[in-house]
């Protein structure tokens, strides 16, 4: 559970770019050349980059929702196709998470309202490079990006905005562990169907590369869901390794940075002076813990 590299800090939160990041634009240039002719080959990474600009104002806007519900953010994690943010509090009923997940598809879908609309009908389709002129075939293809991000977002699967969603609501009746489970095996049907459908039938290596680091990433969040169920428990459970945390004392580890949204909180808030993580059980402090990675 290393962290991903820092590329910079905006509001004091982390923004960090995931591995994947890097392989997105050798993948893309590679593809435009090999598929289409070397003008692709640098058009492509060149979009690509304005896409991935894009993929992180939502989670600009999941920074502001979370502040407002008083979760808090502990940083934001770059993928190549969305965003993550980590938050600040692990709640086992986290209704706020509701509402701040449905905001990825939103602001896709406005990003290319607002991009497509403000071109003219016949320009807004979707077009090739020999069509228009450049900066107008640029904007319609960005356009249409964030209109497949939107709809990419719309999958039932983590860590996507309908998966986010769907993992929140799932785990008001079931607990967080639980409904991560279930929001990652759904997430490994979806990467898997993704996976084929690439491979076999589109023959794209960019939707394959997207289906892996779908599956990636819904596993690296269940890794995390799972750390803090094992922290909770008496024992670590059989089937898990044993968890890297070290048990700190409570003496002024709480302060009011880290208290938690709700009067009678269950779940862990974090302490970003100490860098800790705090145990919370129905609103009371019962520890403080030091994950590894963290």
């Amino acid at each position: 559970m290393t962290n991903p590299p820092a590329l910079f800090s905006l509001f004091g939160r982390a923004i960090r770019a995931h591995w994947s990041v890097g392989l997105t634009f050798p993948l893309v240039a590679g593809y435009g050349l090999a598929a289409e002719s070397a003008f692709a080959g640098v058009y492509y990474p060149v979009l690509a980059s304005a896409v991935f600009a894009c993929v992180g104002l939502p989670a600009l806007a999941h920074v502001f929702l979370a502040w407002r519900f008083g979760l808090g953010t502990r940083d934001v994690v770059l993928y190549p196709f969305w965003a993550t943010v980590r938050y600040a509090a692990v709640s086992e009923r986290p209704w706020q998470e509701i509402y701040i997940a449905a905001s990825a598809p939103l602001m896709h879908a406005l990003l290319a309202a607002a991009i497509l609309l403000g071109l003219p009908d016949e320009r807004a389709a979707y077009p090739t490079p020999d069509q228009l002129a450049f900066g107008t075939v640029f904007l319609a293809h960005l356009g249409w990006c964030n209109l497949l991000l939107a709809l990419l977002h719309l999958a039932p699967a983590l860590p996507l905005g309908m998966g986010q969603l769907f993992r929140a609501a799932l785990s008001m009746t079931t607990g967080r562990r639980p409904a991560t489970e279930t929001a990652c095996h759904l997430s490994t049907v979806g990467a898997l169907v993704l996976l084929l459908v690439g491979i076999f039938w589109l023959q794209s290596p960019l939707l394959a590369f997207l289906a892996v680091t779908l599956y990636l990433s819904s596993q690296e969040d269940l890794g995390r869901t799972r750390y803090f169920a094992a922290i909770r428990a008496d024992r670590p459970e059989t089937h898990a390794e044993p968890v890297p945390s070290v048990l700190i004392p409570l003496d002024q580890v709480v302060d009011a940075g880290c208290r938690p949204p709700e009067a009678r909180f269950t779940g862990f808030t974090w302490n970003r002076k100490a860098r800790l993580w705090v145990q919370w059980l129905e609103g009371r402090a019962v520890g403080a813990n030091a994950l590894v990675g963290d």
